[in-house]
């Protein structure tokens, strides 16, 4: 449920954004704006319909946790690696970032696929902080190719180490996997050659392509 509120939406809400800042770009334009007012309120209506219904079955669960996750925005990226990297120094371990800064730019993604994106790093990058082996490194790599959005998160593992099931349920990767597979992404996973490694892309529909 929290997938379609990250990204249904908040894209919803987004596309309502961007045809009332047409109509003040073109006020003399008022066939422009009577299309866009017939597109405008199903749409707002829509939102607060989906809002409403996502927040009953919530109640209805009683998830306080899922209810609370529905609001409060996910952490920005580059705090998420900061933090990582604090705690793999208490273990003489590193991590590498390349291309992350494209998750603060604007255009590259519709407000509800940064947050779905977002969330779904800072999952994998915690797993990270959790599993890198001592004086090992974990690495964090995004680029936009074409129109997919491709990320790879992996990390050094002690292949002595079995999984700590006090620290990790499996659930958050589960999320990460649903999140994307929600967008219309691919998520894979491997463990071999004493990395643990994910792997997910992300079809991209632009904030300037929703919006025209």
């Amino acid at each position: 449920m929290s997938e379609l509120h990250d990204t249904v939406a908040n894209d919803l809400a987004y596309a309502v954004m961007a045809a009332e800042r047409l109509k003040i770009a073109r006020p003399d334009d008022s066939d422009l704006a009577r299309e866009l007012n017939g597109v405008i309120e199903p749409v707002r209506t829509a939102a607060a319909q989906l809002r409403r219904s996502l927040r009953s079955m919530n109640a209805t669960d009683n998830d306080a946790a899922l209810a609370l996750l529905s609001v409060v925005p996910p952490r920005p990226v580059i705090q998420v690696l900061d933090d990582t990297r604090r705690v793999l120094a208490g273990r003489q371990a590193s991590l590498e970032a390349e291309g992350v800064d494209l998750f603060d730019e604007d255009g590259v993604f519709t407000p509800g696929t940064r947050q779905q994106v977002v969330r779904v790093i800072g999952e994998l990058v915690s797993n990270a902080a959790k599993y890198t082996s001592v004086n090992g490194c974990a690495r964090v790599v995004a680029e936009v190719n074409g129109d997919v959005l491709e990320c790879m998160v992996t990390n050094s593992v002690d292949a002595n180490r079995s999984k700590d099931k006090a620290l990790s349920s499996g659930v958050g990767l589960e999320g990460a996997r649903l999140r994307v597979e929600a967008l219309g992404g691919e998520f894979i996973t491997n463990r071999g050659g004493g990395r643990w490694t994910v792997v997910f892309t992300v079809p991209l529909h632009t904030a300037q392509q929703v919006s025209k």
